[in-house]
């Protein structure tokens, strides 16, 4: 019943995805060539950040030329874009003009920077450009202050900040952003063919976690919950950490510490390809979210959405927007972060058959909003609203019509 009620929900939200699509044509004027759109990036791409190649792959009616310093060995850029920069980032903030006219030849008509780190530097150095400007924020690009990568500073160069939940849009409101430049927009995973995974635990129960090794994913709260649970004489099971970054000799020395070796295993050269395979198999996914020292924060991280729709339960704090897409008991639990004891008992709960038969229900939850062929369709329309005004004079103190 579940199986079908799942495929079900699929051919809804494939019916919503063509609505969605009809809705767009009818809003947005489709343009006789595409236009061309530069995203600046530092570093092209690591793997954690593989969701800003995917929404570009997924445009349609624009073309991408990527300004990279440089491009990892592993990586490719989308299908059909061009890299413009054989190599080099500006060194300096300060203004550019020959940068800007190179940029200019190439007839760029938006630039798109998909983490603020970037452009709060890039910006002063393109600062002769006339083109509209957007800017997604993830995270530490809101909450690590400092003067070149506050957002507020540099707002009055950017029509539109993209925010990635309304927990990080209260956050920008309350550090100066004006609400005008602001708008939520989720980021996309491929939603039906995470609703038509089938799930094949394994045996012992396997918790899972996957994301960049780095403080503010609490994956060390996760290690000690987990030998926690084991010294209180849980049944079976495995914790699987998934992912890569520079906490590995601290989290394989905690996992001696804690004479966890035995139930826990890192995985430090998984990929976003293996998400499939990862959560194919899960128990649930543990995402032990908190503020860290330098105070990075989480918008809503990936796998949490791509777990739920999957069907899989998910264990996770009550941090950052997380709250926005999980609902504790039904999708998950959720504890406060840092709680070591809490995560321990939810895990406890499902080891104990909690919310194994609530699959359906997971899958169906927040489909809507985070279906990458919607978004990615919405955050075209918002390209191309932008680009429409700018060809209007004195566009920059118009409102665009963005879409809803």
């Amino acid at each position: 019943m579940h199986r079908g009620l799942a495929i079900g929900v699929a051919q809804t939200l494939a019916g919503l995805r063509r609505c969605m699509r009809i809705l767009i044509t009818r809003m947005t004027p489709k343009p006789h060539r595409p236009l061309p759109i530069l995203v600046p990036k530092r570093t092209w791409l690591p793997w954690s950040e593989g969701f800003i190649a995917d929404e570009l792959q997924g445009l349609q009616r624009h073309s991408v030329r990527v300004w990279a310093g440089r491009v990892l060995a592993d990586t490719a850029l989308p299908q059909g874009s061009a890299r413009l920069a054989a190599a080099g980032w500006p060194e300096r903030e300060r203004r550019d003009p020959a940068l800007a006219a190179q940029i200019r030849r190439f007839g760029i008509r938006l630039l798109y920077f998909g983490f603020g780190f970037d452009a709060g530097w890039w910006l002063s150095v393109a600062a002769g450009l006339d083109v509209p400007v957007v800017v997604s924020l993830h995270g530490n690009d809101v909450s690590r202050r400092d003067a070149a990568h506050d957002p507020a500073r540099y707002q009055d160069k950017v029509d539109l900040f993209l925010v990635r939940s309304r927990h990080m849009m209260a956050r920008c409101i309350a550090d100066g952003v004006a609400p005008s430049r602001l708008a939520v927009h989720r980021t996309g995973v491929p939603a039906a063919a995470l609703l038509a995974l089938r799930r094949e635990p394994v045996a012992p129960p396997r918790f899972v976690c996957c994301s960049r090794w780095v403080e503010k994913k609490g994956i060390d709260d996760a290690i000690r919950a987990a030998a926690r649970l084991r010294r209180a004489g849980a049944a079976p099971f495995r914790l699987e950490i998934f992912g890569s970054g520079p906490m590995l000799e601290r989290y394989t020395a905690l996992i001696a510490e804690e004479q966890a070796g035995e139930i826990v295993a890192l995985h430090p050269r998984a990929s976003r390809a293996d998400i499939f395979a990862v959560l194919r198999g899960a128990t649930a996914v543990v995402q032990a979210s908190r503020d860290a020292e330098d105070g990075d924060i989480e918008g809503i991280p990936l796998i949490l959405c791509e777990a739920m729709l999957a069907g899989v339960p998910v264990i996770a704090t009550r941090h950052g927007g997380i709250p926005e897409a999980v609902v504790d008991g039904q999708s998950g639990f959720l504890v406060e972060p840092r709680d070591v004891d809490g995560i321990a008992d939810a895990m406890s709960r499902i080891l104990g058959g909690a919310l194994a038969d609530d699959d359906a229900a997971r899958r169906q939850r927040y489909a809507g909003e985070i279906d990458n062929a919607i978004q990615n369709a919405r955050l075209e329309a918002i390209f191309t609203a932008l680009i429409e005004r700018s060809a209007a004079p004195g566009w920059r103190s118009m409102t665009a019509d963005l879409p809803p």
